[in-house]
């Protein structure tokens, strides 16, 4: 945790002086200084009003009506729960109090004493259907009970720890052009990426490169069914669409299987594994069909939508020019700047 005695005097006087030393620029020069230490630091504070006099009084009375600004320091990570009024209506404040109790942070503070956690309510993160939703750091989780909270900080400790080991991810998400025969398109919506999404996408991965298929795996944008996320979908070469809801990691392989041809000794241990499972332990697998989406769903789902600014949502990769382009983007835009 950060002492006030580590603070950048240099930078204050930068933020000031680039800021402005007039009393309508405070908030952005707190801003501005809160987002390098994530609190705002009392002989921060006290430089910023030497610099701009303004008084510190003044400066602690503008820090203490905005909820955005913090005067204690905060934790490394930031657990953020979501009071949206789904998430507030589905139990939000029985899930911070219970991270509260978990991490054995005192009543009125927010940050255990290791400084590891701070816990704050956080607006509407647009996961309605998932709620309640809690975000730490850039992790989403969806359907947050106060009994999953040991199990979640222990899940994001050891993806931290991970990390920091250098174990090594998949960095590449798209294969190059030569090899694309199945185009798999995973959903990184908001919803998608809170029901699991992104460990569907690493499975998928791992298939792929697993088996030495030629595939190519494309990140799309919320299709808007979010009742049944995780969506993932297999596009073959006649751009034929089959699609999955509701996937969980352990299932892409069962699901995959009728889409992507394995090489022949993936083929022979994949059936070898098979028959072990079978002898042994007398495994039941259920059927990839028990998530298709049907077409008839997909029809009942959308056939009464006009879709506007979300036309093209669930094809397209959000980070893609390309994919853009392919889809007339920009040609308002041209036509409006046309003589």
């Amino acid at each position: 945790m950060m002492k006030d005695n580590e603070i950048d005097i240099a930078l204050i006087d930068l933020i000031a002086g680039s800021m402005g030393k007039e009393r309508e620029n405070l908030i952005p020069a707190l801003q501005a200084i809160q987002a390098k230490y994530h609190y705002l630091p009392e002989q921060a504070l006290r430089r910023l009003s030497d610099i701009t006099g303004i008084t510190y009084g003044a400066i602690i009375s503008v820090a203490t009506f905005y909820d955005q600004f913090k005067l204690n320091p905060a934790g490394k990570h930031i657990i953020a729960v979501c009071h949206g009024t789904a998430c507030h209506i589905k139990g939000a404040e029985l899930v911070t109090e219970s991270f509260k109790r978990y991490l054995n942070i005192k009543p009125k503070e927010d940050t255990d004493k290791e400084g590891l956690f701070t816990v704050e309510k956080a607006a509407c993160f647009g996961c309605c259907t998932l709620a309640p939703v809690v975000k730490i750091d850039d992790v989403t989780y969806g359907h947050v009970a106060p009994f999953d909270i040991p199990a979640i900080i222990a899940s994001f400790i050891q993806s931290v720890n991970e990390t920091n080991k250098g174990k090594k991810t998949h960095e590449k998400m798209f294969l190059p052009d030569d090899l694309k025969k199945i185009e798999v398109t995973v959903g990184l919506g908001s919803c998608c990426v809170a029901g699991g999404s992104m460990k569907v996408k690493e499975c998928v991965e791992d298939l792929i490169k697993d088996t030495g298929v030629k595939a190519e795996i494309k990140r799309v944008g919320c299709t808007g069914m979010c009742h049944r996320t995780p969506l993932i979908t297999f596009v073959d070469k006649e751009n034929k669409k089959v699609t999955y809801g509701n996937v969980k990691p352990d299932t892409v392989r069962k699901i995959a299987d009728q889409y992507i041809k394995a090489r022949w000794i993936s083929i022979v241990k994949k059936g070898m594994n098979k028959l072990v499972d079978h002898i042994f332990n007398d495994v039941i697998t259920e059927s990839p069909d028990e998530y298709l989406v049907t077409d008839r769903e997909i029809d009942n789902f959308f056939s009464r939508q006009k879709r506007i600014v979300l036309e093209g949502s669930g094809e397209m990769d959000p980070l893609s020019i390309d994919d853009y382009y392919d889809k007339d983007g920009f040609t308002a835009l041209e036509k409006a700047l046309r003589p």
